[in-house]
């Protein structure tokens, strides 16, 4: 179990997590969650999977500093571009975070360097698409 006063970096010991602010709750799944993501290149069909995630993530306006939603086409520009790739992760089927990089600057003296986007769903969308285990 984690409890709020182990700080933000607790372990959780079973799927049981209770008392953590709620910041905390999206830096930790459950073990058997966690088992279930697959991490893959991204592909065109996860064009509005992501930009979903990004306009959710940019409606909150805690991780971007972008004022204006994307498009699924500005996506699909991102997935083709191969300097920078996109990474997805799935459960189920469902698409619940993406990473990928981004030119730091355009400026000559920047080259190589990048910037890295890690955007995951709202935690209650991916309990959501999380498979659940049959009881009799």
């Amino acid at each position: 179990m984690v409890d709020a006063a182990d700080g933000p970096f607790a372990r959780a010991t079973s799927i049981e997590i209770r008392r953590q602010p709620a910041w905390a709750c999206a830096t930790m799944l459950p073990v058997p969650l966690a088992s279930q993501i697959t991490v893959r290149p991204a592909g065109q069909a996860d064009a509005d999977a992501t930009c979903t995630i990004y306009n959710a993530a940019l409606a909150e306006r805690t991780s971007t500093f972008e004022t204006s939603p994307r498009s699924a086409l500005d996506f699909e520009e991102k997935i083709n571009d191969v300097r920078f790739p996109l990474l997805v992760a799935e459960t189920a089927g469902k698409v619940i975070g993406w990473a990928g990089l981004a030119s730091y600057s355009s400026r000559p003296c920047y080259s190589g360097i990048t910037e890295c986007s890690v955007y995951v769903a709202a935690v209650r969308a991916v309990a959501a698409s999380a498979p659940r285990s049959r009881t009799r």
